[in-house]
């Protein structure tokens, strides 16, 4: 599998006054990927470092009130809230008092012609609060979201091939 930033599309209808986007994508998927269903897998499998570092954030912004990622998690359900889904993409997020944020899924096309799967981040700050966090969390996002992505690829395959995985 190969992962590639792109460019963002518009934040239009997804969170309108977003100030931060990035997209990145990862080819080559099934062409009838379900994107329901990898975004159920996207945050079942994370790899180690990657939970450290969000229990560190769940405790370092404790105490400013803001939501953890304990408070957002379902046993079944995607790692973050399910805000929309429909045949183009789906949509996952959550509104904070700090900023508001989306992961747009979507199926793309390459350039070569082969089937992707596409995840924008869209982020839309509130406050200093929001625009400090943002400024801390942009050097791991770019880290975490492909990284993600290509387990939450792995982990749907294996679930479609009957194989259970533990974690």
């Amino acid at each position: 599998m190969r992962v590639f930033e792109t460019a963002s599309p518009d934040a239009g209808a997804v969170l309108p006054g977003a100030n931060f986007a990035d997209t990145w994508g990862i080819t080559p998927v099934p062409a009838d990927l379900d994107l329901y269903a990898t975004s159920v897998c996207l945050g079942r499998v994370l790899p180690v470092w990657v939970r450290l570092l969000l229990r560190l954030r769940d405790f370092l912004v404790r105490p400013f009130g803001l939501t953890g990622a304990r408070d957002v998690q379902t046993e079944d359900g995607p790692f973050f809230p399910l805000i929309s889904q429909g045949k183009d993409g789906v949509v996952l997020g959550l509104d904070d008092r700090h900023l508001d944020f989306r992961l747009f899924m979507t199926r793309g096309v390459t350039g070569d012609g082969l089937p992707s799967l596409m995840v924008t981040t869209f982020v839309r700050t509130h406050n200093m609060g929001g625009r400090l966090y943002l400024a801390a969390v942009k050097p791991f996002h770019r880290l975490i979201v492909p990284t993600m992505m290509r387990r939450a690829l792995d982990d749907n395959q294996r679930l479609s091939d009957g194989v259970r995985t533990l974690d």
